[in-house]
């Protein structure tokens, strides 16, 4: 098979479509203040590199919207499996993922320390978005859940 490399260093090779698609987009940290261009979002991939994508969210995409796709929520937001997030929008039947609020970590080192991040619910905290290592860049990436 062919394999197709991103020439530049910030870009993030993303497959979509099944295998028949891969897109070389602008990688990104979805806790800067902008991130991205104008109708675009900073979406996690399956690769845990984040990369500036199409919004594909339309009039949807607020927190608690159901969600089939990364990028189909509104910039600052992911899809998060839908047990995660604490909204009513969320209980629609079959409704597999919800999008959840993107929120940056409070820096451990803080002295004095930093208060944790609101989230939408009160029953949300910030939590790593990554829960089982640390990625490199993303250290203080989270997501607001349950």
């Amino acid at each position: 098979g062919t394999f197709l490399t991103c020439t530049g260093d910030d870009d993030v090779c993303i497959v979509a479509a099944d295998g028949l698609l891969a897109l070389c987009l602008d990688r990104c940290v979805p806790t800067d203040p902008e991130p991205c261009p104008p109708a675009f979002g900073c979406y996690d991939s399956p690769a845990g590199r984040w990369a500036c994508d199409r919004d594909l969210s339309g009039d949807a995409g607020a927190h608690g919207s159901p969600c089939a796709c990364s990028n189909c929520c509104d910039p600052g937001l992911v899809c998060a499996p839908a047990a995660d997030v604490d909204d009513p929008a969320c209980m629609v039947e079959g409704a597999t993922g919800c999008c959840a609020s993107v929120c940056e970590l409070p820096d451990p080192e803080a002295d004095p320390p930093e208060d944790p991040p609101t989230c939408p619910s009160e029953l949300e905290t910030c939590q790593p978005y990554v829960e089982d290592f640390v990625l490199i860049g993303y250290e203080r990436v989270g997501v607001c859940r349950l």
